[in-house]
């Protein structure tokens, strides 16, 4: 169960470092371009990424849980 829930984090994680990049180039982009926009506050970006790595990890849990209730030999079996 550990394997995939960490399996999902790392998925998360490699999200969560991209998403912050791109944000961050896009955002000196767009404050150039567009009126009203200011710096993103490392708070809230920190708050989001916790978010996203928090919905990973609670969807990664679902199939975990359901991979843990299948009998092995019958799973094997009908393979």
């Amino acid at each position: 169960m550990m394997m995939s829930i960490k399996k999902g984090l790392a998925i998360g994680g490699l999200g969560v470092v991209v998403g912050a990049a791109l944000s961050f180039a896009l955002l000196r982009l767009m404050v150039g371009l567009l009126y009203g926009i200011t710096s993103a506050s490392p708070v809230v970006l920190a708050a989001i990424s916790g978010s996203i790595l928090v919905l990973s990890a609670m969807a990664a849990l679902v199939p975990a849980i359901r991979a843990t209730r299948v009998e092995p030999a019958i799973a094997l079996r009908e393979e």
